[in-house]
């Protein structure tokens, strides 16, 4: 009888670790994947070399690696990439340039410049404070905080205060035209 209770314990006690073992090994295996995929990975070497141009992570990465939120992309001076983040962004990585990216509109630079190829914006935190970029606009790493975006944007390749110097400048010239073309030259009598 006594043989019964020890071995239905040692069940139990097996059963138990078992058990613990499953547990612990799916909640690593459920921390260890990460969220949805934001982007794609494009490299361009300039050169080939036995490093591997582009790291993402730590790993070597080539055209076509998917990014997640929190990767951390590195190119090496022989190579820059680009990162397609959907609709949302895309931008390139100049040679010699450590990337953090922390969603499809935020990440942080270390290191080398970013550009925002196309996109509604960027926000990139760098050592010396946070820049938000427009499409065409780049930062360094060394880069202080950019000014706020001057006010005089350009419309049809002139500045607003062109368009209004061309606008005055229109309508000063018809009412000139029209005050001083008073020169009739039919006088005519009226006849009774």
């Amino acid at each position: 009888m006594r043989s019964m209770d020890s071995d239905r314990w040692v069940k139990r006690g097996v059963s138990l670790c078992l058990v613990m073992t499953l547990i612990a090994t799916c909640s690593m295996v459920t921390l260890a994947t990460s969220s949805i995929p934001i982007g794609e990975l494009t490299v361009s070497a300039t050169r080939i070399s036995d490093a591997p141009p582009v790291m993402v992570n730590g790993e070597p990465a080539s055209t076509g690696r998917t990014i997640f939120a929190g990767s951390t992309i590195t190119t090496t001076d022989a190579a820059s990439a680009v990162v397609t983040l959907g609709t949302a962004a895309r931008l390139q990585l100049a040679p010699g340039t450590t990337y953090v990216i922390s969603d499809a509109v935020n990440g942080s630079l270390t290191a080398g410049s970013v550009t925002l190829l196309s996109g509604k914006g960027l926000n990139v935190r760098t050592s010396k404070g946070a820049v938000k970029l427009g499409g065409g606009e780049a930062v360094d790493a060394s880069a202080a905080a950019a000014a706020a975006p001057a006010p005089n944007k350009k419309y049809g390749g002139l500045y607003w205060w062109e368009w209004a110097l061309i606008t005055g400048g229109v309508i000063t010239a018809v009412i000139v035209a029209a005050t001083v073309s008073n020169n009739d030259n039919n006088n005519a009598t009226p006849t009774s």
